[in-house]
């Protein structure tokens, strides 16, 4: 990340403490939480649709 200028780095005797080089990074990260969670809800929805429906199919009487 230092390479593209993301964050600095300070070095602290055998510790480096990295900052971000703009505070408007935090801001980027929360949104794509957000983003990445509404698409996990998503997800989540339709695989237990799908699964909701995968148990009708197999509890439905044989003919």
């Amino acid at each position: 990340m230092r390479a593209k200028n993301i964050v600095s780095g300070t070095k602290e005797g055998n510790k480096v403490i990295y900052t971000l080089k703009d505070p408007m990074i935090v801001e980027l990260l929360a949104v794509a939480r957000q983003i990445f969670n509404n698409h996990l809800v998503d997800t989540i929805t339709i695989l237990d649709k799908f699964r909701d429906e995968e148990e009708e199919v197999m509890t439905m009487p044989k003919k």
